[in-house]
């Protein structure tokens, strides 16, 4: 879909309305005489919002990996070498005791 040629560029007042009323923060670093690129600002919109869902998808895998860890050394002996293993060992030794325990499938 090709963008009408009146859309492609617009003055940085008319970013600063469309940003204020639809609380959409479109950046305004690709400036060229008081006007910038719509498609580069929106360019720029859909890659803060990758970046803020990589963020929140890691937050989310290291919770979900503390809790995977936390689940299985409290079904294990302190002294025993399985737990030796989910605190040192490798991460194929954390999977094979997740299975084990049927933390994971």
């Amino acid at each position: 879909m090709e963008a009408r040629e009146e859309y492609k560029h617009v003055d940085i007042q008319t970013v600063d309305i469309i940003n204020a009323y639809t609380d959409v923060k479109i950046t305004k670093k690709h400036t060229e005489d008081g006007h910038m690129s719509m498609c580069a600002g929106m360019k720029g919109l859909i890659e803060e919002g990758r970046l803020e869902g990589r963020k929140e998808g890691r937050e989310e895998g290291l919770e979900a990996g503390e809790n995977k860890v936390l689940k299985l050394l409290k079904l294990l002996k302190p002294d025993s070498k399985e737990f030796d293993k989910a605190l040192n060992g490798t991460s194929a030794d954390r999977k094979r005791l997740y299975k084990k325990y049927n933390i994971i499938d």
